[in-house]
């Protein structure tokens, strides 16, 4: 089993990685503007469990849920510049998170630099932790690492949610044809790709996925499949966007909705 200290994560996190994550916040935006239908049908699921005191874990400056329930929300990122000006969907475009309507019905608001793996709250202080698009982010060096890391991060999320609280995750889940050539590619990929300090991304089949939100002590309760859109922006290439269909054979996106075990 491996084991990870707070030192080799900072190690890790180096200031090249984290200006990484801040321009990959400006790709997800760009990427949101081209899949409005998905994130419209994510926002319409994802709002039917969100509620209370909320945290949105590697938000990357963008809220996938409406306010409409929320009493306070809570947005945490390795990156302080991608929280600079956050977004969410409304009126069918993203619009700065300040000027919502449903903004102004909130009791607090905050953003704050954090790692994942190591959230600066106390335990049980959030109705609801939202990981949209997050895990594939904690891979490092090998497999077994990044699932070492995941768990970590997902543990966490558990720490700090309130009993009857609701943690939801929202990755896109590597398929049956992709897994094979991403678990023989991986340490090679994520070695070379470390040279540069860009960590390399390992996506989770749903099934492993389901598996290590066990290990992390909860308890899956729904898990709704959400289908790409007519393209796909693709973050490797920005002028080339990916027929849906396309993408879907390599990548498939859950929300899985959990509680506490």
């Amino acid at each position: 089993r491996v084991r990870i200290s707070r030192s080799e994560v900072t190690a890790v996190m180096q200031p090249a990685v984290a200006r990484y994550f801040a321009g990959l916040s400006t790709a997800y935006h760009t990427g949101s503007e081209t899949n409005l239908d998905l994130l419209e049908r994510m926002q319409q699921v994802a709002s039917l469990w969100v509620r209370g005191d909320v945290l949105d874990v590697g938000s990357g400056g963008l809220v996938h849920f409406s306010l409409e329930r929320v009493r306070s929300l809570t947005l945490v990122d390795v990156a302080t510049t991608a929280l600079a000006e956050p977004k969410i969907l409304y009126a069918s475009a993203l619009r700065p998170l300040l000027d919502a309507p449903s903004f102004l019905g909130m009791r607090a608001f905050a953003t704050k630099e954090a790692d994942a793996l190591f959230l600066p709250f106390e335990d049980a202080t959030f109705d609801t932790v939202t990981l949209f698009y997050l895990c594939h982010h904690l891979s490092l060096l090998n497999v077994a690492l990044s699932r070492e890391r995941t768990i970590i991060a997902l543990r966490e999320a558990a720490r700090v949610l309130r009993r009857s609280g609701v943690l939801l995750v929202c990755e896109a889940n590597a398929t049956a044809l992709s897994a094979p050539a991403q678990d023989l590619l991986f340490g090679v990929l994520s070695r070379l790709a470390a040279r540069w300090g860009k960590p390399m991304p390992y996506f989770f089949t749903r099934r492993r996925l389901i598996r290590l939100l066990h290990a992390a002590g909860l308890a899956v309760v729904a898990i709704t499949p959400l289908r790409w859109g007519r393209r796909v922006y693709n973050p490797l290439f920005p002028t080339w966007t990916v027929p849906g269909w396309l993408w879907g054979l390599g990548l498939r996106v859950n929300l899985i909705v959990c509680k506490r075990a």
